[in-house]
């Protein structure tokens, strides 16, 4: 989710190859009810929640929660 306000229920990810949930760019909308399995070999974090930076716009707010 990289920018953009989208709000998502219902989430299933399964065998991504990077994070599985990777926010930044400004994005502002909220995960509810997610649903992530990584392959043992294969994937990053489950979670991955970024901005450009202390003081610098656009800022991202995402809301997760289960």
């Amino acid at each position: 989710f990289f920018g953009g306000g989208v709000n998502v229920k219902y989430l299933v990810l399964t065998g991504n190859d990077d994070d599985s949930i990777d926010t930044d760019n400004g994005y502002n909308g909220s995960i509810q009810y997610a649903i992530v399995v990584q392959r043992e070999s294969g994937g990053d974090n489950i979670v991955e929640a970024s901005s450009a930076g202390s003081g610098v716009t656009p800022l991202s707010n995402a809301k997760i929660s289960n």
